[in-house]
């Protein structure tokens, strides 16, 4: 009698949503470029080779998914990576994977799981987002985060909170408020409640949890210190009116770049690193 052939799994890199905040603040540096690169990637989509530090973020996101959601179970599952991925990326990203999990095991503190990678689509305003996990956070699960992020009592609102999971090969600089303010002035986390919410107006989203584990130092257990959490506030009104003016900003940009495709305009003409003032095509294209 044999054993039953195990599944396997591969952890992907397809290069981001398609049209998330990164695609619009590049339509803003160059739109005609912007344009060109989506166009290409849309065309002929890529699985791109996990390296470094962002390589293994992959690999942390892709045992955190499987892991919270139940419905996404790895049991009897051997996982592997693309064949020209670097060697270390999968076991450092596992490491970095059961450090946390030794750490933090309730598959619960977060509240009840609504789902992983999720991917949100507005064509209205033409802006995609793929949100590592969607919770649904009791009392006791907002007061549980607010604890592990040194937040004052009654800072979380019970209700949809929108984890995102940023992982770390090192500590980052500064103080904790330095690190809070940079998460926070991410374009990510103001769009992303946004696309939830014009999706979900029943169950708006009541804020973003950031959790931030960063690789264990060598020789040592690996422990709770090297875990962070942030709470990020849903935008404020003010805040999703400029938003809302960036994105028509870019589309605005991104139109003009379809409609003239045969080189740079306006306030583009010589200001940009590539642009041939001589004349010519784009030379970063």
């Amino acid at each position: 009698m044999t054993d039953e052939p195990k599944r396997t799994l591969t952890i992907l890199n397809n290069g981001g949503s398609g049209r998330g905040p990164s695609h619009h603040m590049a339509v803003l540096r160059c739109p005609k470029r912007a344009v060109r690169r989506a166009e290409e990637k849309a065309a002929n989509p890529q699985v791109y080779p996990l390296k470094g530090a962002a390589g293994i973020g992959t690999v942390f996101h892709f045992f955190a998914e499987h892991y919270y959601d139940p419905n996404k179970t790895l049991d009897g599952t051997v996982v592997k990576v693309t064949d020209l991925s670097e060697e270390s990326v999968l076991q450092d990203g596992m490491e970095l994977w059961r450090g946390y999990r030794s750490v933090y095991p309730d598959v619960g503190m977060y509240g009840e799981v609504v789902g992983t990678e999720i991917h949100l689509d507005d064509e209205e305003l033409r802006l995609t987002g793929d949100i590592d996990m969607v919770v649904r956070m009791d009392a006791t699960a907002c007061r549980t985060f607010e604890h592990l992020a040194n937040l004052e009592h009654e800072t979380l609102t019970p209700g949809i909170h929108i984890l995102d999971w940023k992982s770390k090969t090192r500590m980052p600089g500064g103080s904790e408020a330095e690190v809070q303010r940079k998460w926070a002035a991410r374009l990510q986390f103001s769009l992303y409640p946004m696309l939830w919410d014009r999706a979900n107006p029943d169950e708006p989203c009541q804020g973003v949890l950031v959790v931030m584990p960063v690789k264990g130092l060598k020789g040592k257990p690996y422990s709770r210190e090297r875990v962070k959490f942030y709470h990020i506030p849903t935008p404020s009104e003010t805040r999703r009116e400029a938003m809302l003016a960036f994105l028509t900003n870019a589309q605005a940009l991104e139109e003009q770049a379809i409609a003239f495709p045969s080189g740079c305009e306006g306030q583009y003409d010589g200001l940009c690193q590539y642009h041939v003032l001589e004349g010519g095509d784009c030379e970063g294209m």
